[in-house]
């Protein structure tokens, strides 16, 4: 059985810390079964850039994979790895970028955040 048997949908994840070497994401993303892992981007480039949409999905593939969100991170990982932890659908439906603020780390970091979010609510 697939880990995401059902939908879930908006799940929000805002990742901001003021200062002079701030972090900020916002996205919002669709979680949906499907017979293999597929991410989709459906947010305007100009508003949340095409590398920090990029960074959310590999954020998402890497928690589904039971990997930590980051290699320089010692945060646990997720215990959603398995043959079925990637027969899911993810749409990047929302989000924005920080002209100075945004990076890939931390956009990769929210895509994370958002797995373990959605699996929260099944």
């Amino acid at each position: 059985m697939a880990l995401f048997h059902q939908a879930v949908r908006g799940v929000r994840v805002r990742e901001y810390k003021p200062g002079a070497c701030g972090s900020f994401a916002d996205i919002v993303v669709d979680f949906e079964p499907a017979p293999e892992f597929e991410f989709v981007v459906m947010v305007d480039p100009e508003v949340l850039y095409p590398e920090h949409a990029q960074a959310t999905g590999e954020g998402i593939r890497r928690a589904l994979a039971g990997e930590p969100w980051s290699t320089f991170t010692s945060e646990e990982p997720l215990l959603v790895s398995g043959p079925d932890a990637l027969k899911v659908r993810a749409v990047l439906v929302g989000g924005r970028s920080h002209e100075t603020d945004s990076n890939e780390m931390v956009s990769q970091r929210a895509g994370w955040t958002a797995v373990k979010t959605a699996l929260s609510l099944l």
